[in-house]
């Protein structure tokens, strides 16, 4: 694997952009941060094993005098030539396309076109073809909680393609090194595999931890709220932050403003409201009225498929939303792209985002130094709420998985490169180059953790059993497309919040009674 030290291309994109094309920008600038900044590989932790179906695994037998033993697989396997053409968000193609040229290395017949699309272009281009059935692409990214809406269409039951082409399953796969809970989600659809997991992701909050740190900084917010400066664990905490570093409210701040928040009436919508209401409906008095956690419904519903929150608790939620707003840049008109740029220009002190943006941030906060960057740029779990004597704190979460057309002519070869770039090494490979946190446990090793920012490392591990998750049943896009203006509508007080959150759970629970639960 002599390319896997070798320097992956950068990209560039505008501040203005939403997050699923802005994405990219962080892994490129990173890229060539974090080459040899990191030890040799230490012992894999113990393996989990999560809940999915049966999987072929590559045995050797003995008889009982050793005198018969079935051959080892042929390790690569002979394929067919092929061209596939692979569907790709943005913040996944840098990784895919240095994936490709590794597996092209080992599988010269087979040529693979990575095709990277912007989110609004990429959903609809991924259904279109599947429920076609014409076959134009091969293998595609699947944002997890789309899942439903993409099995529906005509994705691949990958179980079923090991099963019938056994000499293609790489005698390394090891399902069971994938975080369980991440594979569960963005994978498994009814008992069934339909997904590779390429990274998994949820937000955090990034702070500046040189203000943060600075003793002037903490004894005048001291003196001016009788507490101690720290990282907010809730939301209560956050708004006292940010009115702090808002210099409207604090002339010494260093700060123009406290938090950047996003709430476009885009994709972003959907998943970030989820930030303030998952720790309410995870909470222990949350789970005693609505009951555990369902996969499918996600926290917008009950366990038996109710939408909850048009209440005091739903308000709630709303309300402390409502309570920030003042001390963000522009809450309604950024949406990604526009908070990376704010906390990174040092508009602000506070930024929930995604993992990728420590990379841009890295640079333009501290000069492209990641040793000074970590004196810098604070990670902490996104912050939650105090419930029966205890703090909850729900991040959404997010994250890829790679599907396969079920119309791809070449599905053997289609699974062989979904399976090459989500193996181990590419794992590995996702972290270090391109800030994409790794799927695999394995490779949650101090290499990893080192890399760039411990914080962010420990946070990203800490996070993933405790998130907040979006629907991904096949009526997701409908619940997009109604829910996301009218989200904004009620948290800029446009309409009525009682009434707003009464209308918007009418108008989502008429599309969860159409789904059928597995």
């Amino acid at each position: 694997m002599e390319k896997e030290k070798d320097k992956p291309k950068t990209n560039s994109g505008s501040a203005s952009s939403g997050r699923r094309d802005f994405l990219k920008i962080g892994g490129g600038l990173v890229a060539g941060l974090i080459i040899g900044a990191a030890a040799g590989w230490v012992g894999k932790p113990t393996e989990i094993t999560p809940p999915v179906t049966e999987t072929v695994t590559q045995t050797i037998t003995q008889t009982a005098s050793a005198t018969t033993v079935a051959p080892p697989p042929t390790w690569p396997p002979s394929v067919e030539p092929a061209s596939l053409t692979v569907l790709s968000s943005p913040d996944c193609a840098d990784a895919l396309k240095y994936a490709a040229d590794v597996f092209t290395a080992t599988y010269p017949k087979v040529s693979v076109d990575v095709v990277p699309l912007s989110w609004e272009a990429l959903y609809p281009k991924i259904l279109q073809d599947l429920q076609s059935k014409t076959g134009a692409y091969d293998v595609f990214t699947i944002d997890v909680m789309t899942l439903g809406s993409v099995v529906a269409a005509g994705s691949a039951n990958i179980d079923n393609i090991r099963a019938a082409n056994p000499d293609i399953v790489d005698p390394n796969l090891d399902l069971s090194d994938f975080e369980k809970g991440y594979f569960q989600y963005g994978s498994i659809w009814a008992g069934a595999d339909y997904g590779l997991p390429v990274y998994p992701n949820h937000m955090f909050l990034y702070y500046r931890k040189d203000y943060f740190g600075d003793p002037k900084v903490q004894a005048n917010y001291k003196s001016m709220t009788g507490k101690d400066l720290a990282p907010p664990a809730t939301w209560q905490d956050c708004i006292d932050v940010a009115k702090f570093f808002t210099k409207k409210n604090n002339p010494s701040s260093p700060t123009q403003y406290g938090i950047a928040l996003m709430f476009p009436t885009t994709h972003t919508m959907m998943y970030n409201v989820l930030n303030w209401l998952g720790p309410i409906r995870q909470s222990p008095t949350g789970v005693s009225k609505y009951g555990a956690l369902d996969y499918y419904y996600g926290d917008f519903c009950t366990s038996d498929g109710k939408v909850w929150f048009a209440n005091d608790d739903g308000a709630n939620a709303v309300e402390m939303i409502q309570a920030l707003l003042p001390y963000s840049p522009d809450p309604f008109g950024s949406d990604y792209g526009e908070t990376v740029t704010q906390f990174g220009a040092g508009t602000t002190a506070m930024a929930p985002q995604w993992s990728v943006p420590y990379g841009s941030w890295a640079t333009t906060l501290a000069g492209g130094d990641l040793e000074k960057a970590k004196s810098i740029i604070g990670v902490s779990m996104m912050p939650g709420i105090s419930d029966s004597g205890q703090i909850v704190q729900r991040p959404v979460s997010g994250g890829w998985s790679m599907g396969i057309n079920g119309s791809s002519k070449s599905p053997r070869q289609a699974y062989l490169f979904a399976q090459f770039a989500t193996s181990k090494t590419m794992d590995k490979t996702h972290w270090l180059k391109f800030v994409m946190p790794p799927a695999r446990t394995s490779n949650w090793d101090e290499e990893s953790r080192a890399a760039l920012n411990p914080d962010l490392f420990d946070t990203y591990k800490k996070s993933l059993s405790q998130l907040s998750y979006r629907p991904r049943i096949t009526q997701e896009p409908d619940m997009e497309r109604l829910g996301n203006p009218l989200w904004q509508d009620i948290i800029a007080g446009r309409k009525p919040l009682t009434d707003g959150l009464k209308t918007l759970a009418d108008q989502w629970q008429a599309l969860v009674d159409q789904f059928k639960h597995p």
